[in-house]
């Protein structure tokens, strides 16, 4: 747990820091916050508004009022304290309550898991009893060597309560691991000079303008090397972690448990964490695997091939629709029952080297549980039952290319793209304002995985043959 961020909030100073003391001491990096009134506001401030990530426990006071008795105005407080601290990337975390009242804390507990998100959301509660420490419920006692060991291993034992979680955290440890372990070598290799004193920021800014460079080559954008650099961080990060020894773990078959019921979206929602970057602020304006609805209105002559509404649905039958269920859906159903989509399969060294002249995108669909039955030959019947039995569905015909089940925007979805409707566009301004914002990103191991059966169709060299 010594790579694990804590929070420790108490409306008293001293009660705070007795316990942040004892945190310390194990090397667990802990930061009090010692709440008052003030405080809300100005967590509001953008510098300071959800900040924090990789927040894995938070130590907090039931009673922040001080008002003798814990109640729902303590909870409300301690709800927007969360909100406003930890950022909604920062995933499940351990609630230890340090009070006076602590048959108050499951009571909490419920609070905040009923009306905080799945993204900060507490996963568990334990809880330390603040009066074998204080004077009526007051001043915090000298500990003496016997009741800071006690804390201690309340403490230890409640942060390593959950074997699986801790699982990840070591996962999450080696990762923060090998970034530092990059950062290092960086900075030996700024550091080590014959002049003294080093230029450590000069020399720094050097190597990393060289990285840019090699990268992207002649057109680097002298404005920004970020994302040159990142691509090569990321590249070397991602190797690293792929060789770290993981820490051993021995997972409990619990399969058979009725306490370990799940909902039946949860393995739609494991594909999209595994392969759907739904975050595309920073991805720039287009990336490989971005996924964008096909344009529909015609703004200006458009840089890729344009359909008129009446043969929007035309197109989708014949390229899309099942040989046996064409005649059971009319181009005008077709437009409105699917979501026609383009997914940009642009190398990758292209987009980081802004050296594409033209972008490439793959025509496809979007589908769901109510309509994807058009694209198989079975009827919906055994569709059905095959997809209840674990076996595989296959499309009419190799140029399909489907991908996993997804969770997007709460509802279960699929992509089918077909290698017979490639299209390309120039690489203009135009086009970034025209496909707007991506519907997701496919992430680069269900795209490379992608482009590969793309390129066994296409270079495929077929056979005559009498029948």
């Amino acid at each position: 747990m010594q790579r694990t961020k804590v929070l420790v909030i108490d409306d008293r100073e001293d009660h705070g820091i007795c316990i942040t003391k004892q945190l310390w001491k194990k090397q667990i990096p802990t930061l009090f916050i010692h709440y008052d009134e003030p405080l809300l506001e100005e967590l509001e401030a953008p510098l300071l508004k959800s900040i924090h990530t990789g927040v894995r426990a938070i130590i907090l006071d039931v009673n922040l009022t001080n008002s003798g008795s814990a109640n729902i105005s303590d909870y409300a407080i301690a709800l927007k304290l969360i909100q406003r601290l930890l950022n909604h990337n920062n995933g499940p975390w351990l609630l230890i309550t340090w009070t006076t009242f602590e048959e108050k804390s499951t009571e909490l507990f419920n609070f905040l898991t009923e009306r905080l998100p799945a993204s900060q959301r507490p996963f568990n509660v334990k809880s330390i009893d603040k009066t074998h420490y204080t004077e009526d419920s007051e001043k915090i006692n000298p500990l003496s060597e016997e009741s800071s060991n006690e804390i201690s291993q309340l403490l230890q034992s409640h942060l390593e309560s959950s074997p699986p979680f801790n699982f990840l955290i070591e996962w999450e440890r080696s990762v923060s691991s090998s970034s530092s372990e990059i950062i290092k070598n960086l900075g030996e290799v700024a550091s080590e000079h014959e002049d003294h004193p080093v230029n450590f920021d000069e020399r720094l800014s050097h190597i990393l303008m060289e990285i840019a460079v090699a990268e992207a080559g002649k057109s680097l954008d002298q404005e920004s090397i970020s994302p040159p650099v990142y691509s090569v961080l990321n590249t070397l990060i991602s190797d690293r972690i792929s060789h770290s020894a993981p820490s051993p773990f021995s997972f409990i078959n619990s399969s058979s448990s009725s306490n370990t019921t799940i909902d039946n979206n949860w393995k739609a929602k494991i594909n999209s964490m595994l392969h759907l970057d739904h975050d595309l602020k920073n991805t720039g304006s287009i990336s490989p695997g971005s996924i964008y609805s096909y344009p529909k209105s015609l703004i200006w002559p458009l840089p890729i091939p344009y359909m008129s509404n009446s043969n929007w649905g035309k197109f989708i039958i014949e390229n899309f629709i099942s040989t046996t269920k064409k005649k059971s859906i009319t181009p005008d159903k077709a437009s409105k029952t699917f979501e026609l989509v383009m997914m940009d399969i642009t190398p990758p060294c292209d987009h980081a080297q802004n050296k594409c002249v033209w972008k490439n995108f793959i025509i496809g669909l979007q589908i769901n549980d109510d309509n994807r039955h058009f694209l198989y030959q079975e009827d919906e019947t055994k569709i059905k039952q095959k997809l209840k039995s674990g076996r595989d569905l296959r499309l009419n015909g190799d140029q399909f290319i489907i991908t996993p089940v997804f969770e997007i925007k709460n509802n279960n979805s699929q992509f089918v793209f077909s290698t017979k409707v490639i299209t390309s566009s120039p690489n203009i301004k135009e086009i970034n304002i025209l496909l707007k914002e991506p519907v997701v990103r496919i992430r680069s191991q269900l795209l490379n995985d992608f482009i590969h059966k793309i390129g066994n169709q296409l270079t495929r060299p077929g056979i005559t043959e009498l029948k």
